[in-house]
């Protein structure tokens, strides 16, 4: 993927120091990369400032889209908490032919009334979705990850808006959420497939799964945190170092093994660091010694050579 669109409302610049720019995921580049798709006001009748939901969102951004001529658009909620190679999403689209496909997990009944529920054919593709149903009659839910056909997409959202105009406030398009009429038209179409996703999924849009994602994952990995050689990238802030205390165990740390703390370092993410003086290719140790406070400070630094310095 090498044009990701990050649409934002509410409190825009609160993401700043996360996103970047695009800077860690190497997406600052002048043509294409990363792009802040900000709010507009003056753009014109019903689509001037916040979006109501996102098929609204979609609906503001068609001519972009359209210009852009994608062979996919991902979409993407960002308030969730999941580990998932799209490609797979991506592959089942295209071994359908699918002008929509919906990544889809299971959940409690209680859970599945906050969202979309699916129901499918033999073949996997949807015959029936409900949005936030009273009494669920299924667990299987959208999970807000979706693969569009984009030509397919700004047609049906444009006959939708001019169906919907009538009905909806002068200053919104009546679009809203993609459960409210964008799914829904096109289940009836009929090209509609379900991707089922494994392992951990929360929607943490809610304040108790936000706090139950917390806990989940503080309790164990998950399946989300520690895949090696795929790690979760965001711009990492600088903070005030770590202190080991005696008696303490480090179980992960980005010591390199053989480096000392008044404890024991039972993991390391780095492997062995080699000894570019005259050393050869013995380890590099590093002893980290008692700092002016109490504890033992264990805040290491590796640089570019390779070469532990020790920081009070």
């Amino acid at each position: 993927m090498d044009h990701v669109w990050l649409s934002v409302q509410y409190l825009p610049s609160s993401l700043d120091s996360e996103v970047a720019n695009g800077r860690p995921w190497d997406l600052d580049r002048t043509l294409g990369g990363f792009r802040l798709l900000m709010p507009q006001e003056g753009a014109g009748g019903d689509e001037d400032g916040l979006a109501s939901g996102n098929a609204d969102v979609l609906f503001r951004v068609r001519d972009q889209i359209r210009a852009a001529d994608p062979e996919v658009l991902l979409v993407l909620s960002s308030d969730h908490v999941y580990r998932l190679d799209y490609d797979e999403a991506i592959a089942r689209h295209d071994e359908k032919n699918a002008e929509c496909t919906v990544v889809t997990t299971v959940v409690a009944p209680e859970e599945a009334a906050h969202h979309a529920t699916i129901e499918t054919n033999r073949l996997g593709r949807i015959t029936d979705l409900t949005d936030k149903p009273g009494k669920p009659t299924t667990g299987v839910i959208a999970t807000e990850i979706f693969v569009y056909d984009p030509s397919v997409l700004v047609t049906v959202l444009e006959e939708l808006q001019s169906e919907l105009t009538a009905r909806a406030d002068p200053d919104e398009t009546g679009l809203g959420d993609f459960g409210n009429h964008l799914l829904p038209r096109l289940v009836e179409r009929g090209s509609v497939y379900e991707y089922r996703m494994s392992g951990y999924w929360k929607d943490v849009g809610r304040p108790d799964t936000y706090f139950a994602a917390h806990r989940d994952l503080l309790e164990s990995d998950l399946g989300v945190l520690g895949v090696p050689g795929w790690p979760i990238l965001t711009r990492t802030p600088q903070g005030p170092r770590a202190r080991v205390h005696a008696g303490a165990v480090v179980e992960d740390s980005l010591l390199s093994p053989g480096c000392r703390v008044h404890g024991v370092v039972r993991r390391s993410i780095l492997g062995p660091q080699r000894d570019r003086g005259g050393g050869g290719d013995r380890d590099r140790r590093c002893r980290v010694r008692r700092g002016p406070h109490r504890g033992w400070s264990a805040s290491l630094l590796v640089d570019h050579r390779h070469r532990c310095r020790r920081r009070r």
